[in-house]
């Protein structure tokens, strides 16, 4: 089989048995049923466990079936004479493409029913590197190509006996087993019709959304089909598109669960294009096309905005005169309008009624308010109204001499957090108010803090202790009555008390090395921390006491020696800010020391780099030892873990990364599971 193909049906797999097995745990089979007129009904029997898979597959499947009266009663029977198992090589040869069927099938259930104890080539070799979930969605998707494979796939059958407006109820168990799974269904034999296609067009672009029942859907995947006269359809994909599950983890706003999105581009905008989706479900067979959407790629691209502005003020006449440059006319370009405000804290709004044509370069703004300053843009926009508009510019007529910027600022803030803000009042005769900025930052980042402008050289706020700020800046501009501003104040600054405790540290582990307790950890986040203190207890009842203590947020790691073998104890750390208040982390780890059993050690521990991406270990076992030899594995000081079970003495690691730290030790484990105290570790630095 092409290696393309079996990864492509590997990675579908690990869509589409997800949404499968999700919240089916207690449940041996995801069972579904299907009225064919003409036909008869059609039972889908998917095992929900691994277990039930391989069984299934090997003993095969019975299926009994009772109709049921008015009181919902009824007597089941078997329908099948013998067990519904996978077909054989002479059942394939009556199907099309049977013996690729055939072929394809049997390897796979080698897989299954014969598991090898050591990889093989070719399609093993890709096989038994994926879970057990994605072998079992493999076969599953691979023997839902027509319905004639799923009849074949051994996970199918078709009761022919079935009578239309009858009501059934179906039993499925595996042969020789307990393991039995129900079915009803009505023989209703309405078509199957996919589900309602939406759409929302964008520039050169369309998105498709449609609805998907998640676990109880009839539909394995979906075809998107597209148009250009709304007649003759065509494939957008050649593969089916599955519901992602993995998505509903992803906080995504445009997400919705249960929902597919497909986009698709539009060779251009203007045109009608036709789209529709056709529902493939689990029998194989293809439902009812959904509704057929129109689609209209809308252009979104706004013109070229306008550049090198030039203008002229005539402080005599009252006017502005301006001129603009364009690189080239677009042909959807509607014209120009010229936007201004007499402050840049104002909106812009048009300087004249009818838009200027699309070769205007030039505009005199006439009388332009009350103002000495106009801040103004040249707004390009086409007929879509997407608009751009140029770098805004100010002109200004004359007296443009801002007030002094404002003197002896102070501040006061009371336990409430009741803030109060005064200073000198300026006194030029045409100063109009203040404005208030404030910053979490000494230098930069000031934000204007009062909404209307204030008339008095006073400012009223309530600040926040719950934060986590420690200082507020802030600042006093006056302003004119020509909207000339002034210099900033000096800045004031006003402390906040704390009174937020830090962030909770993370215990990231307590092991037992060697009669002793390691215990590592993540320091809190907070700027301000004083202290971690770690603490522990003896269990089930002991009280907590501190066993270390560091300053740094750089130590998160501590190994405890005053232990005793046999005890089991507590661990917590604590995290003060430089405040005095606390946080403890919000888990705790426990750890049993064992009585010591005086198990031989893997000894001579050895590791190196012999090139070309492998390291190279080497060790001796104890004598006369016939256990296992449990390898661990760290990288880069992440935390170890079990990496392989071995009964070699040695061991050549593959799978490493240039420019890498890996940490190995070993730990003899012997019969009944007892287990040795761990080896030295070794430590080898990847090459590049």
């Amino acid at each position: 089989m092409d290696m393309k193909i079996i990864v492509n049906y590997l990675f579908l797999a690990s869509l589409l048995l997800p949404a499968m097995l999700s919240a089916q745990a207690a449940r041996p089979f995801s069972l579904h049923a299907k009225y064919v007129d003409g036909v008869g009904v059609r039972l889908k029997f998917i095992p929900l466990h691994w277990e039930n898979f391989r069984q299934g597959l090997k003993e095969g499947f019975v299926v009994e079936r009772t109709e049921l009266d008015g009181a919902g009663q009824g007597t089941f029977r078997q329908l099948t004479s013998q067990p519904v198992r996978p077909y054989s090589e002479a059942q394939w040869a009556q199907v099309k493409d049977g013996q690729r069927h055939y072929e394809v099938q049997q390897q796979m259930l080698e897989k299954v029913l014969n598991p090898p104890e050591r990889p093989a080539s070719g399609l093993q070799v890709f096989i038994d590197a994926q879970s057990v979930d994605q072998l079992m969605g493999f076969y599953l998707l691979r023997f839902t190509r027509s319905p004639e494979a799923a009849e074949g796939s051994g996970l199918q059958f078709t009761d022919v006996t079935a009578e239309a407006g009858k009501s059934y109820l179906y039993r499925i168990r595996i042969a020789g087993t307990g393991t039995v799974g129900t079915v009803h269904l009505f023989t209703d034999p309405d078509s199957w019709f996919s589900p309602t296609l939406e759409a929302s067009p964008g520039d050169r672009m369309v998105t498709l959304t449609w609805e998907h029942d998640g676990e109880d859907s009839p539909f394995l995947g979906y075809y998107v089909e597209k148009s250009a006269d709304g007649k003759s359809f065509s494939p957008v994909t050649e593969d089916l598109i599955f519901y992602n599950k993995a998505l509903e983890e992803v906080q995504d706003s445009f997400f919705q669960i249960n929902q597919i999105w497909f986009t698709d581009s539009l060779a251009q905008n203007g045109v009608p294009w036709y789209y529709r989706i056709v529902a493939k479900d689990l029998f194989g067979e293809l439902a009812t096309p959904s509704n057929v959407v129109e689609v209209i790629g809308v252009d979104q691209t706004p013109p070229a905005p306008p550049f090198n502005v030039q203008f002229t003020v005539d402080d005599e006449q009252r006017t502005i005169s301006l001129t603009w440059e364009k690189k080239e006319t677009e042909p959807d370009l509607a014209g120009f309008f010229v936007m201004g405000a007499s402050s840049e804290l104002e909106e812009f709004k048009a300087l004249h009624e009818a838009p200027l044509p699309p070769d205007a370069r030039s505009f005199t703004v006439k009388n332009p308010g009350e103002g000495q300053r106009l801040f103004f843009t040249i707004l390009a926009y086409d007929h879509n109204g997407n608009r751009s508009g140029s770098m805004p510019k100010v002109a200004a007529f004359k007296d443009l001499t801002p007030p002094a910027a404002p003197t002896g600022l102070s501040a006061t803030l009371d336990e409430a957090g009741h803030l109060r803000l005064t200073w000198q009042p300026n006194t030029e005769p045409d100063v109009a108010g203040y404005r208030v900025f404030s910053s979490l930052l000494p230098e930069g980042g000031f934000a204007n803090a009062t909404s209307t402008p204030l008339e008095e050289p006073l400012y009223l706020d309530t600040l926040s202790f719950n934060r986590l700020v420690e200082d507020y800046y802030f600042r006093v501009v006056a302003f004119d009555q020509k909207e000339n501003y002034s210099e900033p104040s000096e800045t004031v600054k006003v402390s906040i008390p704390d009174t937020i405790p830090p962030v909770a540290p993370l215990l990231k582990d307590a092991v037992v090395r060697e009669g002793k307790v390691h215990i590592t950890w993540i320091a809190s986040s907070s700027l301000d921390i004083a202290e971690h203190q770690l603490q522990r207890r003896n269990l089930p009842e002991g009280k907590w006491q501190p066993v270390f203590s560091s300053n740094s947020t750089e130590i998160q790691e501590f190994t405890d020696p005053k232990v005793e073998p046999g005890k089991s104890y507590e661990y917590r750390l604590l995290a003060i800010d430089d405040a005095g208040l606390a946080t403890y982390s919000l888990k705790t780890r426990q750890v049993s020391l064992p009585i010591a059993q005086n198990l031989p050690l893997i000894a001579g521990m050895e590791a190196k780099w012999v090139g070309d991406k492998v390291i190279e270990l080497r060790w001796k076992l104890p004598y006369g030892f016939d256990g296992n030899v449990l390898l661990y594995r760290s990288v880069d000081g992440g935390k170890p873990v079990l990496y392989k079970t071995l009964k070699a003495q040695g061991f050549q690691d593959t799978k490493v990364s240039p420019g890498k730290t890996y940490r190995y030790y070993a730990v003899a484990q012997y019969s009944g599971g007892r287990l040795s105290e761990r080896s030295v570790e070794v430590t080898v630095n990847s090459r590049q």
